[in-house]
């Protein structure tokens, strides 16, 4: 009886999702009434509803073909619960960022809309899980749009940081490793190969994290494209990386057991958790000394005097790695600061290395701390 409620439910919850995404796809029109100045970038509201209501169709679609993978789960009371609809409400973001795909890069205050709209799908992405936890209400509808919203956003925020020129073309290759994993291993499953789990890795999820925040900084307009590529040449190479011996893993075609292949990974492994942290923090605390000589000299006074505290007591807590408490929050200052500093004045070798080595070490922490 259980399964015939659940069944309705999710059936009246559908209709409904359906009504709710006729309405927010017309959006765009009252964008444009907002921030009239997007007609002066090429902004037309009428293809801007064809590619949100694209978007929002192909997440219904998806939540429909989940129909029996949603009403296996738990919690089913739950399904249209807070969380989840947090989890929507952020598709409906999403798909409002779709809106400037293939369009000229928006000017003046519209140049933000962008990356407020993934941070503000980055904060929901952040409160679903938040509510569900807190509420005991998680789902496997929450935990499917999840994912799949994970993909979309990350996919449809690269395309936008190319087509705007923040990044080269080949970084493309980060939006689309998702949509091509599946791709691979659905062709492989229809060719009649056999498939297994994801191989266990305690980086997926923090890789996956840093990228969607790289997703969000790439979009902030003025940001330096040697900024952008930097970091996301650090956070995507791994990643990459990480997906293509996931889908060799999934599909067999590699063992993650192979001793050969353990051994070369505790190797890289001892390389990135014992022996690079040292060489960055030094590299970190040369940056400190480098950036203490640097402002001693230039006549720096007010707003100016702060940004430059900060900067310097930031990057001494990275350097030191103490306190413990505030080494990930100094990380996330440093590296929000410096962006906006060299965004304005350009990226010279002493922001480069102190970049590189805040994020590398931001990364490559030791994974315990998660726990």
């Amino acid at each position: 009886m259980m399964i015939l409620d659940s069944s309705a439910r999710f059936q009246r919850g559908m209709a409904r999702l359906a009504l709710i995404y006729l309405a927010t796809g017309c959006s765009p029109f009252l964008l444009l009434y907002l921030v009239p100045e997007l007609r002066d970038s090429g902004f037309n509201p009428l293809p801007g509803t064809l590619k949100m209501g694209s978007i929002l169709a192909w997440q219904f679609c998806f939540l429909l073909r989940s129909r029996d993978l949603v009403l296996r789960g738990g919690n089913l009371e739950h399904m249209w619960g807070w969380a989840n609809q947090v989890t929507l409400a952020r598709g409906v973001l999403l798909a409002g960022l779709g809106v400037f795909l293939f369009v000229p890069e928006p000017a003046g205050a519209g140049s933000w809309i962008p990356a407020v709209l993934y941070a503000v799908a980055g904060a929901a992405d952040f409160l679903d899980g938040y509510i569900a936890k807190r509420t005991d209400t998680r789902t496997e509808m929450g935990a499917l749009l999840d994912g799949h919203l994970d993909g979309i956003g990350i996919l449809i925020s690269f395309s936008l940081a190319v087509q705007y020129g923040h990044l080269p073309v080949p970084f493309l290759a980060l939006g689309l490793a998702k949509p091509l994993y599946y791709l691979y291993i659905t062709i492989h499953t229809w060719l009649g190969g056999q498939t297994r789990g994801l191989p266990p890795s305690y980086m997926r999820r923090r890789l996956a994290g840093f990228l969607m925040g790289l997703a969000a900084a790439v979009l902030w307009p003025g940001i330096d494209s040697s900024i952008a590529i930097l970091g996301a040449g650090l956070v995507g190479i791994p990643f990459l990386v990480g997906f293509l011996r996931d889908a060799l893993a999934v599909s067999m075609r590699f063992d993650t057991q192979n001793p050969e292949y353990q051994a070369w990974r505790g190797k890289i492994g001892r390389t990135l958790f014992g022996r690079l942290p040292l060489l960055l923090h030094i590299t970190a605390g040369l940056s400190v000394i480098t950036r203490v000589a640097l402002y001693a000299t230039m006549p720096i006074r007010g707003g100016a005097v702060v940004l430059a505290g900060v900067l310097v007591f930031s990057l001494v807590v990275i350097a030191v790695g103490r306190p413990k408490k505030l080494f990930a929050p100094a990380c996330m200052v440093f590296l929000s600061v410096e962006v906006f500093r060299s965004s304005g004045t350009g990226l010279d070798i002493t922001g480069a290395l102190s970049l590189a080595s805040a994020l590398a070490l931001f990364i490559f922490r030791p994974w315990r701390t998660d726990r």
